[in-house]
């Protein structure tokens, strides 16, 4: 059963032979509940929601839209390089696990093949659903019309996508820039323009950033990370009414998505907007009742807002459903204990 990853809630109960936590000056109950509630609430306000790892799971087919079978999949993380390596069963399908939150360069190989290279975000806490790959053959030219010396084979393409990764997380932004700029000469694909817009933006050209994540839009109208970046560039140049517009227009598209909204709840905790996680975490269970991992966040942000009740029935749903992160299940434990021992 697929697990969501943790935002973990720092142990409560503290070193098994550790003598119980008291408040000096303690001389009633009603002094005990409080300072027993600040120490609750300064753990879970010292607990980083980005801690989770992610998941992600795609398909791969072939032009014909065929399944392909022991695809090699790599995804390589943009901060520390590390990659994660699987291959696609049977049925064409892959999932990785374990996943650090960030930006991925994903690639997709196969003999035979022309690669497939493109970015992606992997959030925290839950599974990302890679858009499917396709596959293009490679066909060598006729040996009677070989290409001409300036128009390179299909395989340099692939080779400056690897290269303009490298030179991305080797920080030779420039260098990206000339790559990418090489492939788009070639072919006019989203990847490669959203990859330039990344890259422009880090550069603060907003002008070519907004540019090409435009063109990102135009091409794959399902890319919702192309109007985030969009929406960013916006921002930064002090254009907030487009980026409201345009966060809109992704949230009437996409909104209606479970995976979003959950994922939107978690950024929304990470950055400390409580009332935007809430909404987002509501709409989740909305959508999907079974989004167990909902309950749980949606538990923590009752604590915090000392709303006692309706936090100790959210842990009895969440700890009642199935699938639960072992990380949060076990801190699910622990702090509906420390409640119920709080209520009168």
């Amino acid at each position: 059963m697929e697990r969501e990853s943790p935002v973990a809630v720092p142990d409560l109960e503290g070193p098994a032979e550790s003598p119980p936590t008291r408040c000096p000056f303690v001389t009633s109950g009603f002094q005990r509940i409080v300072c027993g509630w600040s120490v609750l609430f300064l753990l879970l306000a010292c607990t980083p929601a980005s801690a989770q790892a992610g998941m992600a799971r795609g398909e791969v087919f072939d032009e014909a839209g065929e399944p392909m079978a022991e695809v090699e999949v790599i995804f390589a993380h943009l901060g520390s390089n590390k990659k994660f390596e699987t291959d696609t069963n049977a049925r064409g399908r892959f999932t990785l696990v374990g996943l650090p939150p960030g930006g991925y360069q994903t690639r997709f190989m196969k003999d035979g093949y022309m690669p497939g290279i493109f970015d992606v975000r992997i959030p925290a806490g839950d599974f990302t659903d890679v858009p499917p790959v396709t596959l293009a053959e490679l066909m060598p030219p006729p040996p009677e019309t070989p290409p001409a010396a300036e128009a390179p084979a299909p395989v340099s393409v692939a080779e400056a996508f690897d290269e303009a990764g490298l030179a991305v997380r080797e920080e030779r932004l420039e260098d990206a820039r000339r790559l990418y700029e090489q492939v788009l000469d070639v072919v006019d694909i989203p990847e490669a323009h959203y990859n330039l817009g990344i890259v422009l933006q880090r550069l603060e050209d907003w002008a070519g950033a907004e540019a090409h994540f435009s063109r990102t839009i135009e091409l794959q109208p399902d890319k919702s990370e192309a109007y985030g970046a969009l929406a960013e560039v916006y921002r930064a140049t002090g254009r907030d009414g487009e980026a409201r517009e345009t966060l809109a227009r992704a949230e009437e598209l996409f909104g209606g998505d479970p995976r979003l909204q959950y994922n939107l709840g978690v950024e929304a905790l990470n950055e400390g907007r409580t009332e935007d996680a809430e909404r987002a975490l509501r709409r989740a269970l909305d959508l999907d009742p079974q989004r167990i991992e909902a309950h749980y966040h949606l538990a923590m942000i009752d604590v915090g807002k000392q709303q006692v009740a309706e936090a100790i029935q959210r842990l009895e749903t969440y700890l009642a459903g199935e699938g639960q992160n072992e990380q949060n299940l076990a801190s699910a434990r622990q702090v509906l204990d420390a409640l119920r021992a709080e209520q009168p």
